[in-house]
């Protein structure tokens, strides 16, 4: 069905794409956020487009929606590290007192 030109192609896209991936995270123009409960236990995870000023927000938002599949796949991962109710880890409460 494909050739092997064909498949080698589409293996260099697809690494071209994890690669730009990372680099908008390093960069934050995509970002893990949490939202916490009263007592300090994770409640909800979100991997969104980083804030920024007009012309960055607006290009944050568009790599965002770039990477949706794999934003996707990092909210699971997130959920299944940190559970809901499970309580915030040393970086996240440290973030809270910064």
């Amino acid at each position: 069905m494909f050739g092997r030109k064909r498949c080698a192609v589409l293996a260099l896209i697809l690494g071209i794409y994890l690669i730009g991936y990372v680099g908008a995270r390093k960069s934050e123009f995509i970002v893990h956020s949490v939202v916490r409960d009263h007592s300090n236990n994770y409640l909800e995870h979100s991997v969104v487009a980083g804030e920024g000023k007009f012309i960055g927000a607006v290009v944050k938002n568009i790599t965002s929606q770039l990477y949706t599949p794999i934003r996707f796949l990092e909210t699971r991962y997130w959920y299944s590290k940190q559970p809901i109710g499970t309580p915030l880890s040393k970086k996240h409460l440290k973030a809270l007192h910064d």
